[in-house]
């Protein structure tokens, strides 16, 4: 990926390192150090935390009014707004579709919320420079899906971003890497563009939405993987 390469001062931005660098291969753009190794170290742990503490549970429809009310808000809020899942039902390949457990952070935490919009503002610009066109539209980011995904686990399917009803406003992906892999797991694969990407904390990979980039996530065999990832969609004038 090295047909572009260019540095984007974030000095101004505490969570970040001093520079990022972006490189893009066939649409799909890295810029690394969108975050720094403590940012993503904190937002792990945040992660760990809120499924540690007793704040997600697994969705159930026979709680009594006494269990209901007993319930901390946060879980509540979760249980409500269908932030948390294990990946099980969501696709028809059971064991072998999605394993891996997921929090919309942007239901859970306005903290962290915030913190990973200003990164994606800044990496989603650079990228509009080279594709200037995506400006012209009315889009924007909402959703912060954070995974963690255990050995042996993840979405070995080869799918992309726009292949059901109801999800064909989706324009481009991203995905934040928390924590570094080692090599030969976990990387993000492209058919087409037979092309690997190797997770590292705090690198940002934007790609288009539609069937030109079907990917997969490769398994995972040392050690838990984490993300954060969600689209750039369009939306009605």
């Amino acid at each position: 990926m090295d047909d572009i390469e260019t540095t984007i001062d974030s000095s101004t931005n505490e969570y970040c390192t001093d520079e990022f660098d972006s490189k893009i291969h066939e649409h799909i753009a890295c810029y690394d150090n969108i975050f720094s190794h403590e940012m993503c170290r904190e937002i792990i742990d945040y992660f760990e935390q809120t499924l540690e503490d007793g704040s997600v549970f697994s969705v159930r429809e026979d709680y009594s009014d006494e269990e209901w009310n007993e319930l901390p808000d946060l879980t509540k809020k979760i249980i409500e707004e269908g932030a948390y899942s294990d990946g099980s039902t969501q696709f028809d390949q059971a064991e072998l579709g999605r394993k891996d457990d997921s929090l919309f952070l942007n239901i859970t935490s306005p903290k962290y919320s915030e913190i990973t919009f200003e990164a994606l503002q800044r990496g989603f610009e650079e990228y509009t420079k080279v594709y200037p066109l995506l400006k012209e539209s009315r889009i924007s980011t909402t959703d912060i899906k954070m995974q963690r995904t255990p050995p042996g686990g993840g979405y070995h399917v080869w799918h992309d971003e726009r292949a059901s009803w109801g999800v064909d406003h989706r324009q481009v992906v991203w995905m934040i890497y928390l924590n570094d892999m080692p090599e030969g797991e976990a990387e993000t694969e492209f058919y087409y563009q037979k092309l690997r990407i190797n997770p590292k904390a705090g690198r940002l990979v934007l790609w288009p939405a539609a069937y030109t980039h079907a990917h997969r996530g490769n398994i995972v065999f040392s050690q838990n993987k984490y993300v954060l990832t969600g689209w750039f969609s369009t939306f009605p004038n």
